[in-house]
């Protein structure tokens, strides 16, 4: 099957888009998605507690009752922009009924999640898509992006209007944005990942990841990727 940028198949991407987006549309205030109301009207109770490194979020079945627990010693303090991707990418897998049913039949129960720039695992991306997507549904996002030319405030503006983390936004206006845009992401110089919008001009670039970045002007700088 053909699979976009992101890892996820076309079709179940429109079956996301629309599902988060008739979700979320009476559950936010203003931009911002109300997730705490979400999982409480499904039964899903959401627990901050220190895991230590183990994980972000892990998703647990008691029964017919599910949970979240959120890690807060790694930055997922309840109300934080990184919780709340991390409690969106659970409610994925609560939602998405083939991760659903599988937890049921104990294929995978209980189920860890941990941030990472590029989840190698189809289930784990088509979480982040999920996530992505309830939080910063297309129609919204485009209507707030459109008509300006593209700068660090744009990202910034939704980063704070939506309550999402300038990575998450980043990665969403790579998926759906009005401007094209390719982005490196790095720690120390080198580089941890890259991507870019479908209609970026074919150009060629000088590095790979875990090289160093090459040396260029008018760079922009964003907090530490998951923050």
């Amino acid at each position: 099957m053909k699979k976009n940028l992101k890892g996820v198949i076309p079709h179940k991407k429109k079956t996301i888009e629309e599902f988060t987006a008739f979700i979320s549309e009476d559950l936010s205030v203003k931009n911002e998605t109300d997730i705490n109301r979400i999982a409480s009207s499904e039964g899903v109770e959401i627990h901050y507690d220190d895991y230590g490194s183990h994980f972000d979020g892990m998703l647990v079945r008691d029964g017919d009752d599910f949970h979240i627990h959120v890690n807060d010693s790694k930055g997922n303090y309840e109300g934080s922009k990184r919780s709340r991707f991390t409690i969106s990418h659970e409610l994925g897998h609560f939602f998405l009924e083939e991760h659903r049913e599988a937890m049921k039949a104990d294929d995978y129960s209980p189920h860890a999640s941990n941030f990472s720039l590029n989840h190698e695992n189809p289930i784990e991306k088509e979480a982040d898509y999920f996530a992505a997507c309830l939080l910063m549904p297309k129609t919204k996002f485009r209507e707030f992006t459109g008509g300006r030319e593209f700068s660090l405030d744009i990202i910034k503006e939704v980063s704070d209007s939506f309550n999402v983390s300038v990575h998450s936004v980043t990665r969403r206006f790579i998926e759906i944005g009005t401007h094209e845009i390719f982005v490196v992401f790095s720690r120390d110089n080198k580089v941890l990942y890259y991507d870019k919008s479908e209609d970026f001009p074919k150009l060629p670039f000088k590095f790979k990841v875990g090289a160093s970045l090459p040396k260029c002007q008018g760079s922009i700088v964003f907090p530490t990727p998951g923050q």
